[in-house]
């Protein structure tokens, strides 16, 4: 197998988010450094810049988290004098996946087995079908999460 032929499992839960592989006939679980699983969470520092997951700095405040639920409202945050729409968040937590994923394995077209939360609508799971595509994920399967419980040894 290449990295090319790598297919990602990206769980998109509504708390944290966790990045499968398949690699040397092994099933991994990313870790974004230290850690396997990556918080759903975005956070605009008053200098403007975007931390997302593990990389929020300790003792932030005002941190936009569990916006996932909320996919599909008009829900929006002010951040530094910027209104940001729920859309707008979930593509930053989505290209932040990515840059994980790209720092590992780059210049890949991510192939990607997509979970989430089964109490999700149709319509939350097509908003976010449609927002890994825009975020040049290729989609193979999208499906509600059913139960799946991680070994993380």
């Amino acid at each position: 197998m290449v990295d090319s032929d790598i297919v990602f499992g990206i769980d998109l839960g509504t708390t944290n988010t966790v990045i499968s592989f398949f690699q040397n006939n092994k099933t991994k679980i990313y870790s974004d450094g230290a850690f396997k699983l990556i918080p759903s969470k975005v956070y605009f520092s008053p200098d403007n810049k975007i931390y997302c997951g593990n990389y929020i700095p300790i003792g932030a405040k005002d941190i936009i988290h569990s916006f996932k639920t909320e996919i599909g409202t008009n829900k929006s945050f002010l951040r530094n004098d910027k209104i940001y729409k729920l859309s707008d968040i979930l593509n930053i937590f989505i290209n932040h996946i990515k840059n994980l994923i790209n720092k590992k394995f780059p210049n890949l077209i991510i192939k990607t087995v997509l979970t989430v939360p089964s109490n999700f609508s149709d319509t939350q799971r097509e908003i976010i079908r449609e927002a890994f595509i825009n975020n040049n994920f290729s989609i193979i399967i999208s499906q509600p999460l059913v139960k799946i419980s991680y070994s993380f040894n």
